[in-house]
Formats: C-alpha cells, sequence, structure tokens
C-alpha cells in the first residue's frame, strides 16, 4: 500500500476471533485513507468484511457495548469522537472488554478486590483492559 494513505486498525483479544484470529493477541488491518474518512467510516469498512466483527462493534450507527474504541491510544471521547476525521498513519483500537462477577475479576486481577467496592451482579468493565489514566466521558 505504499504511496495509499492508511489507517492501521488493530483487533485484540477475543474479538480477533471474528476476524480470521484464534480469539488471542492482535490482528492489524491497513485501511485506506479516503478523503474526510471519519472514526465511524473506516469502521464500517472493515466491519462490512466480517459481519461477525460488525454484529459485535455496532449497534445500529452507534457503538456497541462490549468493544472499547481507542485512536492512538485514547479511548473514543477523549481526543476523537465516531465522527472526527483521522488522518493518515492515526491507528485505532478495538480492545475487548471484560466484564464479569467477582470470580472473573478474580480470574484477571488474581484478586477479586482489584477493582474494589463493587458488589452485585453486575460488574463494570475491567479497568485493566483500558488504556492507563484514561476515562470515558462518563466515568469523569
Amino acid at each position: 500500500m505504499a504511496g495509499t494513505p492508511a489507517v492501521t486498525v488493530e483487533v485484540t483479544s477475543w474479538a480477533t476471533k471474528f476476524v480470521g484470529g484464534d480469539g488471542t493477541g492482535q490482528r492489524r488491518f491497513d485501511e485506506p485513507l479516503a478523503p474526510g474518512a471519519t472514526v465511524r467510516s473506516v469502521l464500517s469498512g472493515l466491519t462490512a468484511r466480517f459481519p461477525e466483527l460488525n454484529e459485535h462493534v455496532w449497534n445500529g450507527r452507534e457503538l456497541g457495548e462490549h468493544l472499547e474504541v481507542l485512536v492512538n491510544d485514547a479511548v473514543l471521547g477523549i481526543d476523537h469522537e465516531l465522527d472526527s476525521e483521522l488522518k493518515a498513519g492515526d491507528r485505532i483500537t478495538l480492545l475487548p472488554q471484560f466484564t464479569g462477577g467477582s470470580d472473573t475479576r478474580a480470574a484477571i486481577t488474581g484478586t477479586a478486590s482489584f477493582i474494589g467496592g463493587f458488589e452485585g451482579p453486575q460488574t463494570p468493565t475491567c479497568a485493566a483492559t483500558r488504556a492507563p489514566g484514561f476515562l470515558r466521558p462518563d466515568e469523569r
């Protein structure tokens, strides 16, 4: 793709099984960058080729709730929104969330008190799956 502007999309962890991977590690895709391309349009192009990924990324025209989207290592909503324009060399990462009860927290972190203060049947996204220091706008 030399000479053609591109954006790298990284699909990580369990989401790789929707793009031909084994559910571990990461898969990278160099997506062509058309003039005026946005986070939404690049993700739409990728997910159009992978129907199973499409089901997990989108809820209608908005993002679903089980994948975090990072642009250049910042959670979407920090420096970029879905309709923010991208530039050549930008990187989008699809980072699957890990959720579950206290047994899941214990398995991921080695201790059920890692996140601390969360009790009951709903457990928030494991903080260990996020880029360090970044919070979604609803968590600020």
